[in-house]
């Protein structure tokens, strides 16, 4: 257990439960949806604490996305071998943008 000092009267916290992949993938889910432009998967991983420094017994931030991706609840796809999570809106911004500059 750890005390959770981010708020001003302090509570419990248990430091692993069932809970924690739900939550991860919630975390996930919730920057990938509002992400506009691609993102960095290592990068993310480290700035929702996933990148294994907790024991990194959960999977890893790329089996989410790809899970998350099939199952229909983001939009986009992982690029340059998982690096890089591309959001949809992204790629029809760029498809947009060249069908433009020819018409």
């Amino acid at each position: 257990m750890r005390v959770d000092r981010r708020c001003r009267t302090s509570r419990v916290v248990p430091q692993s439960s069932q809970a924690d992949p739900v939550d991860a993938q919630a975390r996930v889910r919730g920057a990938v949806r509002g992400a506009l432009t691609p993102l960095s998967v290592p990068n993310l991983a480290k700035t929702l604490r996933l990148d294994g420094g907790g024991g990194g017994a959960g999977p890893s931030l790329g089996a989410i996305i790809e899970e998350l991706a099939a199952a229909g609840e983001i939009s986009g796809a992982l690029r340059g071998g998982g690096g890089t999570w591309a959001p949809h809106v992204h790629a029809r911004a760029q498809q947009d943008s060249v069908l433009a500059f020819f018409r």
